[in-house]
């Protein structure tokens, strides 16, 4: 048999990770992107912005680069601008992506040049009811992701249950479909997986109550709703308890119009955005961490929680089922269900045994899962395939 050679890998990342454009460098996507860049001959990122930035910068041969619009179409219009003449200047070979709008600029590119595709679908939003009724341009979303994923070279998930969706949902071939999670840098789980309590740190935030941790933007996908009228069932069963929420959005007011309303002002603390070094710590500082989304891929907060052996409790959606085995390794409940999301906490908190075994096991899982060097590898291999593979 003879080996397929390995091309050259000249790539396009098409990204919305605005934590790219600051000129600190900091932040794990930029980690990875440096380790992709290593078997790369090109690696250039560009991002949409509505947002003017002094200029593009580069970090040990990742170039990245801003394209700025007054408006979200016209920053998109700027990108495609920019990938058509990177493509032809650099001679890309392959265009990555993980957007719906983007996917399909990175189909319209490979009409004109030499390209192959791969979307990355991180928590398959588009088959959830619940998101649909988010927005009402979610449904003109949905179509333009549908369009651009039946399309691709190949497809990149982050969970087991998304490919089971693409294959089911859409008849993508399974063997166009790698399942990869996108795991912290080494350096990242270290800090969580050593991370120590700090008792000034957690009174300051909870007092002497035991302290629940959820964490990420507020938005109606995380149901933070919910997650409050769980939170007032369980203090009128008299538990002496704090909720802390990290994270901004646009559902921020109508969060503290809810707490407000079932009186929870001194029961749930809204702290906003938090420093990147200090998310370590406020997770060694949790008792109890809790996802309460409608829909979500491999949430980044689940696996820096299952880092630290924090016990979990999770709605069963998208790809949490990768590290929470229920009754193994956490625990499990419905989705938009406020009792079922009390009941839960309220197990894990009166049973103190069975939450650090919980805790255990879900760390014991977490470092099996999130080998980062192995998913360096893995998706640079998918890389070389696609560029081995026959032109559709």
């Amino acid at each position: 048999m003879i080996d397929k050679p390995n091309p050259e890998i000249r790539v396009l990342i098409l990204s919305l990770d605005k934590a790219l454009l600051n000129q600190n460098g900091e932040g794990d996507t930029l980690i990875r992107f440096q380790e992709y860049q290593k078997a790369c001959k090109y690696f250039g990122v560009l991002i949409p912005t509505t947002t003017i930035i002094p200029k593009l910068h580069k970090v040990d041969k990742v170039k990245l680069i801003p394209n700025y619009g007054k408006l979200p179409f016209l920053a998109y219009w700027q990108l495609y601008k920019t990938a058509e003449r990177i493509c032809q200047e650099k001679l890309i070979n392959l265009v990555v992506t993980n957007d719906a709008i983007l996917g399909a600029l990175a189909i319209w590119l490979r009409s004109r040049f030499p390209i192959k595709v791969q979307i990355n679908i991180f928590g398959l939003e588009i088959v959830n009811s619940q998101w649909l009724k988010e927005r009402p341009q979610n449904i003109f979303l949905k179509w333009i992701q549908e369009w651009a994923i039946i399309r691709a070279d190949g497809l990149r998930t982050d969970n087991l249950e998304d490919k089971r969706l693409l294959t089911g949902c859409y008849s993508v071939a399974p063997q166009k479909i790698v399942v990869i999670p996108v795991s912290p840098s080494l350096e990242r789980q270290k800090a969580f997986m050593f991370a120590k309590i700090d008792k000034l740190f957690k009174k300051s935030l909870a007092g002497h109550k035991k302290m629940i941790l959820a964490v990420g933007s507020l938005v109606k996908a995380k149901d933070y709703l919910t997650l409050i009228k769980a939170m007032w069932m369980l203090k009128q069963r008299k538990f002496d308890i704090r909720l802390i929420i990290v994270g901004e959005g646009p559902e921020r007011e109508k969060m503290e119009q809810s707490i407000a309303e079932y009186q929870l002002n001194n029961a749930v603390n809204l702290v906003g955005s938090l420093p990147y070094q200090k998310m370590p710590l406020i997770f060694a500082a949790a008792d109890l961490f809790v996802i309460s989304s409608t829909h979500e891929g491999l949430p980044r907060s689940l696996m820096e929680a299952a880092l630290v052996g924090k016990p979990i409790v999770s709605t069963d959606v998208g790809g949490v089922k990768a590290l929470i085995k229920n009754r193994q390794s956490g625990l499990l409940v419905k989705q938009k269900n406020p009792s079922h999301l009390a009941a839960a906490i309220e197990e894990l908190l009166a049973d103190e045994e069975k939450a650090e075994r919980l805790g255990r096991s879900v760390k014991k899982e977490a470092k099996r899962l999130l080998d980062f060097n192995l998913g360096v590898k893995k998706l640079v291999r998918s890389w070389r395939e696609l560029l081995n593979s026959d032109k559709q």
